[in-house]
């Protein structure tokens, strides 16, 4: 206990977990954009914050040493960053990293001790009373797309973790920077490798080498370590290409063809190192650059992988020939930096550049800071490691006198400005190749002025350039330069650009790249290339895969789910008849029927769905509206059925069904492909048509390419697949084992038609790569899909096509990534919803089924849902019960039912996902509602009650454990009831949301089964009874408030059937927006005196209330007030408001 008392209210002092300095550059790429303190705080946690006034803070470290000397964390703190987080301000939004479960337990009881040894309550030195441990990012508005935007980009960092020796005590200084003024030393260990890199080394990384079968991995070379080299004669071309990431401008993936063609041609066969540095990367071009072939030949190390953070809008990346390390000068101006690298096997630094842009006074100033900071630190590491320098990039420097003397002229610009605009390259330390070159680069012929020659990016000649708005006039630039130290034996020998004009007068980007070569002239002995092995290119393997041979007949077991002949006329006839209904004459135009899916792949069962992309010309909203016409047009001779629409969902899209064949329909707004597809005699074949690169170039859009490719990837499948028919064959079995195992449903997080053909074509492909025998049995394919993912490790690999080299970026948080073949696409990673648990329940659910196939039972695999049920029900010992109850589903419709149960199943990921953060925990959510047997003979269609389970398990043997576990998941499912009861959807009170955690035997006592109803078709108007008004038989409860007379339950039983529990009673009174709870009272049994009775408002349903009264014990829930009344009477067995049990009592 502290002898004087302090006071946590001080903001001049804190008590901080300062982050390593190898962690420093990647987090503050971003903190340097959007973090307001960014200047003013290292990158930290603060443990106490408002910490003592600094008058007090040397007797308070003196008490906080002495509490740490008795010290729990004798290997220091193991600081895990495990989620993203939002704080919600008045005005602004705070986004910060979060520490996993166990990092936050730990800091919280270091802060406990801490706070306790000071003499101060728990809740002092807080916002709210609670400590919350963060470490801030940055800030954005309140709107929800700045929010994503940056939650996007901080999402990158999550798995940050290290080893914490020691805290940091801050001052505040007069410039309002918090300043370090002692430690605290947590552990008596030294602190680990990433805090004592010395200063000259500290924040150097590897860079990332490409790898056929895993993509883009970071080097295992020890980065800047090991930088002295003994020289030696080479030659080096550095190239720098600003790509323009302007947002009117065309896409960037209309533009990549013109842009690789550009980049093709910068080395040459002679240059022992290539280097090329890019400007405006972002996180649209990044992935494709990096995915294309001729990059990854060229270049096969970068600075960034395909999944790097990527701070702004306009990012820096670096690619090269031979391997290096990495390091980001940050500059003063917001979003400004530089990218250096040098080389490890070469005495070679390449500095990559975006200066600030425009000329202004200010903007001058900045440019030529920006390039004093970047000399200076060049100067520093030369000094270290004796290599050569060169600065590449995008200067935004002006040189055409046209331009400057008319800024001048304009006052736009001080003649001191113009003066200056010479000295932002220093000339007594840099030399520009292109003053040291002739003849070389073009001009394209135009009359010049002075400082125009060998322009890169000018508006007179290059269409992208205008897109780019001009401030003072339109003169040609050369912005985009290769600078060298000068006296440092660099011999130039060749400049030139490219990406010119093509013969049609096409560009790639705005800017013009440039192309400089060099020779570096010292000699010297041949550096010692101790990284050499652990850089290499790793073998290609695709070929390893175990494949299991089976002739077992598959076809004969599929028989039964296979479509006849007439289901195969049926569903041709029904695509003809979807056809003849949009051939409609209206200035919507013309279609493309495009089948996707099972459709396309052939392999559909017989009670499949079709799938069809409609590729139209006129706008999305037109065409939804006019198919929603024509559709209700055929609905009334029973042709057209169940039509329903998600227009305003990721992908929209219309369900319906024709002629007794459900229907997916999406569209896809290309015009010009529309066009040309009717124009062609004769009709061309749609499977290769897409594939066309000059059909693909008139979809200029990024929008309709998205829907487009999601048809590509189907025909891709079809036309690259070697054995079609064994896949099909193996693909509707698999298709109907997922189902069976209840593992067939993508909105629950599991796998979907997509899924499986995409992970069965990764299969087939490495069978076919490594398998001699063209033609592969469908059972051999079965057992080798089962086998190859029991072993498969989700979280660090990606199922993608084996035999297409791109690779999208992927999250931490997406613990299963399935690729989507081409790019861009709605959802690159189609099983995005898949969580932990998820891979789990894959890997155990894949092995048990390749085992029992080993021993030939291959029916296990087709068995009835009910013996899987009873699999799953003895799987687990507990299980978290989400109970639904709908009521007057005739008054909200059909429609706002499916809505509220759509919007309840989309979150049931989410609730996995905070299950699965709980170490040692195990669960598997079925996909699918029960009901209680009893119910069944209960056939009221405006009132719905089911169950959604998840079974639950955690690995802990300790009784005090498992309570602890216990605990932790009761935490997260009241957390996601409470959201759930939050969703719009769920506002119009006619449905009631619950959750516990129950054990088996509560479930087995329940008698659940398989809930067959389909919640929102089976809505229908109560029938009126022959000789009564139809008033008096609908009338029930819906008058503003309950009254006597209207207790009229939906239906009057002249038999019991299964009374409702009292549970619901309570819920539908609290929830019915209809009725009032406080005009109701609950009788329940008290041991001593009999029935005693309670206001429903007051009655405690938790067991942890200390007014808990078991639901066992209630006897009637009575109306009070005039019309008093008993509405529900277990001994009885009278349910006025659902009708259970004798209505009204026996007549």
């Amino acid at each position: 206990m502290a002898s004087i008392n302090f006071r946590l209210t001080s903001t001049q002092t804190a008590l901080a977990l300062v982050l390593p300095e190898s962690l420093h550059p990647e987090v503050n790429s971003l903190r340097s954009i959007y973090d307001k303190s960014y200047t003013k705080w290292e990158p930290h946690i603060n443990i106490l914050y408002p910490f003592v006034e600094p008058t007090a803070l040397h007797e308070a470290v003196a008490s906080l040493r002495d509490c740490l000397r008795n010290n729990e964390h004798d290997d220091g703190l193991k600081i895990n960053i495990d989620q993203v987080g939002v704080f919600k301000h008045r005005k602004n939004a705070t986004i910060f990293l979060k520490p996993g479960p166990d990092s936050e337990e730990s800091l919280h009881r270091l802060r406990s001790r801490f706070v306790s040894a000071l003499g101060c309550k728990e809740t002092e030195g807080t916002y709210d009373g609670t400590y919350r441990p963060h470490l801030s990012i940055g800030q954005s508005s309140l709107t929800a797309d700045s929010i994503a935007k940056l939650v996007e980009k901080t999402q990158k960092l999550v798995n940050m973790s290290w080893n914490q020796s020691t805290l940091v005590v801050l001052r505040r200084s007069m410039s309002g920077k918090m300043e370090e003024v002692d430690r605290l030393q947590l552990s008596e260990n030294e602190d680990s490798p990433d805090e004592k890199q010395s200063s000259t080394y500290q924040g150097w990384r590897p860079c990332f080498v490409f790898d056929l079968q895993t993509g883009w991995n970071e080097t295992l070379n020890t980065p800047a370590q090991d930088l002295n080299h003994q020289k030696e004669s080479f030659k080096v071309s550095i190239s720098t290409y600003n790509v323009m990431a302007e947002p009117n401008g065309p896409s960037f993936m209309s533009r990549l063809p013109l842009i690789i063609d550009a980049i093709s041609t910068t080395p040459a066969s002679q240059e022992s190192v290539r280097v090329l540095c890019l400007q405006e990367i972002n996180d649209e071009s990044l992935p494709l650059l990096l995915s294309h072939p001729v990059i990854r030949a060229l270049y096969p190390y970068s600075s960034h992988s395909d999944t790097s953070l990527l701070p702004s809008d306009r990012n820096l990346v670096t690619l090269a020939s031979n391997p290096f390390s990495c390091f980001t000068v940050p500059f003063p101006e917001r979003h400004k930096s530089s990218l250096v690298i040098v080389f490890t096997e070469r005495p070679l630094l390449v500095a990559n550049v975006h200066l600030t842009s425009a000329l202004t006074n200010e903007a001058v100033v900045a440019k030529k800071s920006q390039m004093e900071v970047l000399t200076e630190f060049l100067v520093r590491v030369q000094d270290k490691i004796k290599s050569n320098i060169f600065i590449a990039g995008d200067f935004n420097l002006t040189t055409s006198s046209y331009t400057i003397e008319a800024a001048l002229s304009q006052g736009i610009i001080t003649k001191v400005t113009e003066e200056s605009i010479k000295s932002v390259i220093d000339p007594n330390f840099w030399e520009d190749i292109f003053d040291h070159v002739e003849n070389l680069v073009e001009d394209g012929g135009q009359e010049l002025y002075e400082g125009e020659e060998g322009a890169t990016f000018d508006r007179l000649s290059n269409p992208l350039a205008p897109y780019t708005e001009a401030t003072i006039g339109h003169r040609p630039q050369r912005y985009d330069r290769v600078l060298y130290k000068k006296f440092d034996g660099i011999n130039p020998q060749n400049l030139r650009n490219f990406g010119m004009p093509t013969a049609e007068g096409q560009c790639g980007s705005d800017h013009y790249g440039v192309c400089a070569t060099f020779c570096i002239e010292e000699s010297g002995s041949s550096p010692q290339n101790a990284t050499a092995t652990s850089i290499a290119v790793k073998e290609l393997r695709s070929g390893n895969i175990s494949i299991i041979e089976d002739t077992t007949n598959v076809e004969s077991l599929l028989e039964p789910y296979l479509p006849t002949s007439e289901d195969e006329k049926r569903r041709e006839d029904s695509i003809t008849a979807l056809r003849q209904i949009f051939n409609f004459k209206d200035d919507v135009g013309q279609f493309v029927f495009a089948p996707m899916g099972s459709q396309c792949l052939g392999t559909y069962l017989n009670d499949s769905d079709i799938d069809i992309l409609v590729i139209g010309s006129t706008t999305p909203q037109k065409f939804f509206e006019f198919a929603e016409m024509r559709l209700h047009a055929k609905e009334e001779g029973n042709e057209v059925s169940g039509i329903r629409s998600s227009i305003s969902s990721l992908v929209p899209i219309i369900k319906f069904a024709l002629r007794g064949i459900e229907f997916d329909l999406q569209y896809c707004q290309a015009p010009a492909l529309v066009e040309r597809y009717h124009a062609l005699e004769p009709t061309p074949d749609l499977l290769s048509f897409v594939f066309d690169p000059s059909v693909l170039s008139t979809v200029q859009s990024i929008a309709p390419l998205r829907s487009l490719n999601s048809y590509r990837d189907s025909a891709y499948l079809v036309r690259s697949i070697r054995d079609l028919s064994s896949y099909r064959t193996a693909h509707r079995f698999l298709s109907l084992y997922l189902k069976r195992r209840a593992l067939y449903s993508a909105k629950f997080g599991y796998l979907g038609g997509v899924h499986l053909s995409l992970m069965l074509n990764h299969v087939v492909k490495l069978i076919e790569h490594k398998s001699a025998n063209t033609n592969i049995a469908p059972a051999s394919i079965v057992r080798t899909f089962f086998a190859y993912y029991a072993e498969f490790d989700w979280a660090k690999r990606m199922v993608s096509d084996p035999f297409t080299t791109t690779k999208s970026p992927r999250s931490v948080r997406e613990p299963v990534f399935i690729q989507a073949i081409h790019t861009p696409t709605i959802r690159p990673n189609v099983a995005a919803s898949c969580t932990r648990l998820s891979a789990h329940t894959f890997t155990t659910e894949f092995s048990l089924a390749s085992d029992i196939l080993s021993k030939g039972d291959w029916d296990w695999c087709l068995r009835a849902k009910d013996a899987v049920v009873l699999d799953f029900m003895d799987t687990f010992k507990a299980f978290v019960r989400i109970s639904v109850d709908i009521w007057d589903a005739d008054e909200v419709g059909g429609m706002v039912v499916r809505n509220m149960i759509g919007a309840l199943e989309s979150k049931v990921p989410r609730l996995m996902v905070g299950l699965g953060r709980n170490k040692g925990v195990e669960a598997r959510v079925w996909p699918a509602k029960f009901r209680e047997k009893i119910q069944e003979d209960v056939d009221d269609p405006t009132s719905f009650k089911g169950y959604y389970l998840i079974g639950i398990s955690a690995k802990e043997d300790d009784p005090d454990q498992k309570k602890i576990v216990s605990g932790k998941i009761i935490t997260v499912v009241r957390e996601f009831e409470r959201e759930v009861r939050r969703l719009r959807e769920l506002e119009s009170g006619h449905i009631w949301v619950d959750m516990d955690l129950v054990p088996k035997k509560k479930l087995i006592e329940m008698n659940l089964v398989l809930d067959e109803r389909d919640w929102g078709t089976t809505v229908v108007k109560p029938a009126v009874e022959e000789g009564t008004n139809e008033g008096s038989v609908t009338e029930t409860y819906s008058q503003e408030r309950l009254n006597a007379s209207s207790y009229t339950p939906l239906r009057q039983n002249t038999h019991s059937t299964s009374l409702r529990p009292a549970q619901d009673i309570i819920s539908r009174i609290r929830w019915d927006p209809k009725l009032s709870a406080e005009e109701f009272v609950i009788g329940y049994e008290d041991r001593f005196v009999g029935v005693k009775e309670i206001e429903l408002g007051k009655w405690k349903s938790e067991q942890t209330d200390e007014e808990f009264i078991p639901m066992h014990r209630i006897v009637w829930v009575r109306k009070v007030g005039d019309d008093e009344e008993i509405v529900w009477d277990r001994r009885k067995k009278i349910d006025l408001l659902f009708g259970s049990g004798f209505g009204r009592g026996k007549a």
